[in-house]
């Protein structure tokens, strides 16, 4: 049986030059993207790519694969996915590309022409041919990396390949003794046998859930499952072993929030001038009106009025202070993101609070044009502030260097139509040119002399990490405008 009528159509696509970041949810969600590049297939990343490789793009990360033509034999295709370590194949005419071939159709489709074949046979009397096609068929399902197991509608364990016992650590002998929900760590028995009736009902189902091995360990486990035939009363399921996939997914997960982490750091040590001046502003408030405290308290009678108002503005002072040190803490703070309904004209607020020595000392002039009754977002209110950082801090360096211009920063938000919130930065810096923009978000791109290339990359992934986009366009006379989106908070939480 030829490979042909079992390729589908990629729909995850992405350009070689992309970041492995920008399309880590959709290589997780789909099991692969395909790389192409002017429309030329390049390859295919699959999860373990992405934390094999220390590439700054796609096309850094792509491995050989095996090549599979339309005509090639299943049990060959099986075969060359196990030596190459991959649940999904491109598959080509000649030299042009087709789509993908995925391990589980072809494991559903050997296993429906076993159950077809054996019935043909059936009912021709060729039960010698019958037996023969079934073992040919069964020889390439028990190659099969997923495991495959055939179950009835109460539940009890009818058939099962190699892979199934594998994963779940079973001899045969001791599954054709037990029932699905023996294996099953999630549902309780009750539960179990709901689940195969909306199966029965629903003919298909795919879930994820947790399976106990024999050894007692939890495994994460994908499960697709079919109903075979009603009148039977049987269906099978697919079971995928996840469970290195998810500790993959942890890890970049894991890398990226330790990047995230570094760059605030990095953010946070360049502006420690600017950060102290801040802070000297109460400090010092809080001495003069100490002292006035002081010399009002020797007088006779002492002034308890005016010692009154100094130490009311002395407690103003430190939590002007307190405030400072608190935004400081939250951005060196080293932490799992945090998602809440939160208030994007504060999240500017607090970053301009922050930036605001650096544009005094640059001669900028900051103008704010924050939208009134603005949704709140969806957001990690300190990930956002360390984007609107980042961005105000390109915006200064490139306005540094212009003279006679008045150098002039705008901050606006916004309400877009599609349930999104928008916030844009404009500058009247020295702007970039087309070539410049289309690598703008690379890692390690940069117009700096000293700059390191990889600010404009993190913010972009945490925006995109919060399901919204970020890119950037020429402000209109001179300097740049860059904009981004994120989703307003539902009510529903």
């Amino acid at each position: 049986m030829e490979i042909g009528s079992l390729v589908e159509q990629a729909r995850a696509t992405c350009d070689s030059s992309a970041t492995p970041a920008s399309i880590r949810s959709r290589v997780i969600e789909e099991g692969f993207v395909v790389a192409a590049d002017r429309g030329r297939f390049l390859g295919l990343l699959i999860p373990e790519d992405l934390l094999r490789s220390e590439g700054g793009s796609v096309g850094d990360c792509l491995r050989e694969m095996p090549r599979v033509e339309e005509t090639d034999d299943l049990g060959e295709v099986l075969r060359r996915m196990d030596q190459s370590q991959t649940h999904v194949l491109p598959v080509f005419r000649n030299d042009r590309f087709l789509g993908v071939v995925r391990r589980q159709r072809i494991a559903a489709c050997l296993l429906d022409r076993c159950e077809r074949l054996e019935q043909e046979a059936r009912q021709q009397g060729h039960e010698q041919a019958t037996r023969e096609s079934e073992r040919r068929y069964r020889r390439l399902i028990e190659t099969a990396q997923d495991g495959i197991c055939v179950i009835d509608f109460s539940g009890r364990l009818a058939e099962f390949n190699d892979s199934f016992c594998r994963i779940v650590g079973y001899s045969p002998s001791e599954l054709s003794r037990m029932m699905i929900s023996d294996l099953e760590a999630v549902e309780s028995p009750e539960q179990v046998l709901l689940h195969i009736r909306r199966v029965n009902q629903l003919k298909t189902d795919r879930f994820e859930t947790k399976h106990r091995r024999k050894d007692g360990t939890l495994i994460d486990v994908e499960v697709a499952a079919t109903v075979l035939d009603p009148q039977d009363g049987r269906f099978v399921i697919f079971v995928r072993d996840t469970t290195e996939h998810k500790r993959i997914e942890a890890r970049i997960k894991e890398r990226e929030a330790t990047l995230l982490h570094a760059a605030r750091l990095s953010t946070l040590g360049e502006m420690a001038s600017g950060i102290a001046h801040e802070l000297n502003q109460p400090l010092s408030a809080i001495l003069s009106y100490s002292d006035a405290c002081l010399s009002l308290s020797e007088a006779k009678p002492p002034d308890i009025p005016r010692i009154v108002r100094n130490l009311g503005e002395i407690v103003s002072q430190g939590e002007r202070a307190g405030v400072i040190i608190r935004r400081m803490r939250a951005l060196a703070k080293g932490r799992q993101p945090r998602f809440s309904c939160a208030d994007l004209n504060d999240m500017v607020q607090n970053a301009v609070a922050l930036a605001r020595w650096e544009l005094d000392q640059n001669g900028i002039q900051l103008k704010l044009e924050l939208a009134e009754s603005l949704p709140r977002v969806y957001a990690d209110s300190v990930q956002i502030e360390q984007v609107l950082l980042n961005l105000i801090r390109n915006a200064i360096d490139a306005m540094r260097c212009t003279t006679g211009a008045p150098r002039k920063l705008s901050l606006r938000t916004k309400t877009l139509r599609d349930k999104q919130v928008c916030g844009e930065v404009c500058d009247t810096g020295v702007g970039f040119s087309q070539t410049q923009m289309e690598r703008l978000f690379e890692p390690f791109f940069t117009t700096k002399p000293d700059g390191l290339g990889i600010g404009l990359s993190i913010s972009r992934t945490i925006i995109e990490g919060h399901k919204g986009i970020l890119e950037a366009r020429p402000n209109v006379g001179a300097g740049a405008v860059f904009f981004f989106t994120l989703p307003v908070c539902q009510a529903s939480g």
